[in-house]
């Protein structure tokens, strides 16, 4: 079965979604975006992937800078790289000039992976709720996450929901076990509303998320931290797994 048709089964609309893949460079998300944005009506900052890195770098500040050495000190797994290695940034400048490496010029070892901040980062200048479906995420009774036995019912951790409630665009991203973001195109579209999807795939997210509020006649019918620091769909990072 083709990761396309295992996807689409997964998210209970066969044939409706598709996985386009990118190179495992550690630009993953960036080069994602890039392919499912439309070219028109974007701003200097999401023009480009290089853009998009560089815009995250931009962002990061004092407290940020604070919660990812506090999270490298704890030995909090993903940022590694604050401290396991000469080179780890010791102030805010550092990480960021850190954050604007792209791993496809440096290799993907050599450059901070998309966590959290950068997440929520674009799903803001993009103007998107970015959906995630995590396959590395802690299961519901096994280790692939399907729920099992007295688990029913209750939350899959795989289906992530990251951006403020009000778009209602939205990208969907694929995260391997390897920490691979791939695109995911539904009907053909990189960004589409919420309420398209149909009703079943809706409601494997969280009902908290807020993506059924208005849903259409397709959705209906089913036709158609440290918590501040992420929720583990892929963290600044120099591991040096293969993206």
């Amino acid at each position: 079965m083709s990761r396309s048709s295992s996807l689409s089964q997964t998210l209970l609309a066969p044939s409706r979604f598709e996985v386009r893949a990118v190179p495992p460079t550690g630009d993953c998300l960036y080069d994602c975006l890039d392919l499912q944005l439309l070219r028109a009506g974007r701003s200097e900052l999401t023009a480009s992937p290089r853009a998009m890195r560089d815009a995250v770098a931009d962002a990061l500040n004092e407290d940020t800078f604070a919660l990812y050495a506090m999270c490298g000190q704890a030995g909090v797994e993903g940022f590694e790289f604050m401290t396991h290695h000469h080179r780890a940034p010791q102030d805010l400048a550092a990480l960021k000039a850190f954050a604007r490496i792209s791993g496809r010029d440096a290799g993907a070892g050599r450059c901070l992976w998309a966590d959290d901040f950068a997440l929520r980062t674009m799903s803001v200048l993009c103007d998107v709720r970015i959906l995630i479906v995590d396959e590395q995420a802690a299961g519901c009774g096994s280790r692939s996450g399907r729920r099992r036995g007295n688990d029913v019912g209750a939350p899959d951790s795989r289906f992530v929901c990251l951006g403020e409630a009000s778009p209602r665009r939205c990208v969907l991203l694929h995260r391997s076990r390897r920490e691979h973001f791939s695109a995911v195109f539904f009907d053909g579209r990189g960004v589409f509303d919420a309420a398209a999807l149909p009703r079943p795939t809706l409601e494997l997210w969280p009902s908290s998320c807020g993506l059924r509020a208005g849903a259409g006649a397709d959705a209906t019918d089913g036709d158609a931290p440290c918590a501040a620091a992420g929720v583990n769909v892929g963290s600044g990072s120099n591991k040096r797994r293969r993206r």
